[in-house]
């Protein structure tokens, strides 16, 4: 289990936010201290359907995956170096690689000047710290990347929101209200619906062909059949 300040997986996040999903900023905004969770208070908005994990040490992949959304990554936050990054590319290569701090990469550029290519990440301790909270990391030639950007990187692949003043407004026994769980179910299922259909199309394809098949072989042998009496 995630412990805010005290430290976290955000595969732990993915999980909780796959069963029950996620308010927004306006109803619950972040706060940058250690508190109390109220989560029975709020409802929730955005649910996902799962995550995945990204093969480690690929800095390549990670801007591949940038490319579909914002990237979870892991980095030594306790380098001396992190800790008063203010500005620039960081790309000091005596940081360590020990995973203790959770970053979210939100996509890649290079510098005009220079051409150094370089991850943005947007850290989660105010916007005080670095350029007004995001930093701007080196994509490194070494394969755990800068502060071991690279070692565990991870998203969520899909995810779904929730009309929830519809389900206030209706309630449960409403028609609107069945309407939004049937949509939700196929929603959150669409992956495994998709494959049933792919699948039952494929044997549909296939009935068709030994139809065919079946067909011609009767035709073969009616013309034989036909081909010996005369002959006889």
């Amino acid at each position: 289990m995630n412990k805010g300040c005290a430290g976290g997986n955000p595969i732990y996040a993915y999980q909780y936010t796959e069963k029950s999903g996620l308010t927004t900023w306006s109803d619950y905004p972040y706060k940058e201290k250690n508190g109390e969770c109220y989560k029975d208070k709020h409802l929730s908005h955005g649910f996902i359907n799962g995550y995945t994990r990204i093969p480690s040490n690929n800095q390549f992949l990670i801007q591949q995956y940038l490319k579909l959304g914002p990237v979870s990554v892991g980095v030594c936050g306790t380098d001396s170096s992190f800790l008063f990054y203010s500005s620039g590319i960081f790309n000091v290569k005596t940081c360590c690689a020990t995973q203790n701090h959770a970053m979210l990469l939100v996509g890649y550029d290079s510098d005009n000047t220079t051409g150094v290519e370089y991850f943005i990440a947007l850290n989660s301790w105010g916007n005080r710290w670095g350029e007004n909270g995001f930093m701007k990391i080196e994509i490194s030639r070494n394969s755990s990347g800068t502060c071991g950007i690279a070692l565990n990187p991870s998203m969520p692949f899909s995810g779904y929101l929730v009309d929830v003043d519809n389900i206030d407004n209706h309630g449960d026994d409403g028609n609107s209200s069945i309407f939004t769980k049937i949509s939700l179910f196929f929603t959150q299922n669409w992956v495994l619906i998709s494959l049933i259909i792919t699948i039952v199309l494929l044997l549909y394809v296939c009935i068709l062909l030994i139809r065919s098949l079946y067909t011609d072989y009767l035709r073969c042998a009616a013309a034989e059949y036909q081909r010996v009496n005369v002959n006889i």
